[in-house]
């Protein structure tokens, strides 16, 4: 089978995307223009059949029209196996998909994603993730040292300790990935990044940085 090209397969793919979603020309058109990003039901009808191009914002306000990431717009994944990402260089369309996110490097090439900003945010969602986890176990043990019932020190002594130092090693544990947030938000800084704003429950980290 020949590998198409982005531009001469988005057409199709746009196609079957609408058409999955059981939606009409009529209807993705009228969502775009709802956006604020018109494209006609003729326009729309030319990108389908391949002969009219999207400018970015088009692509951006189709993929939202549609309900899907524009990524899934511009590749078939799950419809076709390979995609030629540059003229004569066919490579599996998950693995194109990935590297245009951001997620792993060109295939075939030898490029490092180690600083990479999409590499830096990932790290930081990861962290935050893991904070968010941490603070939630510890603060459900605290709330079971603070209940009523056979979990309480009065009638349980044995089982309010074992609660208590778990809560403190979870403490502990969240202590140490907010540390660890902390220092990653300084080295995105340091990468002239600007890592962005932290959840309310978390805003302290940056609060503490030196």
């Amino acid at each position: 089978m020949e590998n198409l090209s982005l531009a001469e397969h988005l057409g199709a793919n746009v196609r079957q995307l609408r058409k999955d979603r059981g939606l009409s020309l009529a209807e993705v058109s009228a969502r775009m223009t709802t956006s604020g990003v018109p494209l006609s039901l003729n326009g729309l009808s030319k990108v389908e059949l391949g002969n009219r191009e999207l400018n970015l914002d088009e692509l951006v306000a189709l993929a939202a029209a549609l309900g899907v990431p524009p990524l899934v717009v511009l590749f078939p994944l799950g419809r076709q196996r390979e995609v030629a990402l540059l003229p004569g260089m066919a490579v599996g369309t998950w693995a194109a998909a990935k590297w245009f996110a951001g997620e792993a490097a060109l295939p075939g090439s030898d490029e490092s994603l180690d600083e990479a900003p999409t590499t830096y945010f990932r790290e930081q969602d990861r962290l935050i993730a893991e904070c968010r986890a941490w603070r939630g176990k510890a603060a459900e043990v605290r709330t079971r040292l603070g209940g009523k019932g056979w979990q309480t020190e009065t009638d349980r002594p044995d089982l309010a300790l074992v609660q208590l130092q778990e809560a403190e090693w979870l403490e502990q544990a969240l202590r140490t990935s907010e540390d660890q947030l902390r220092r990653h938000r300084s080295n995105m800084r340091k990468a002239n990044l600007d890592p962005g704003e932290l959840p309310p429950e978390l805003v302290h980290v940056d609060e503490q940085r030196g």
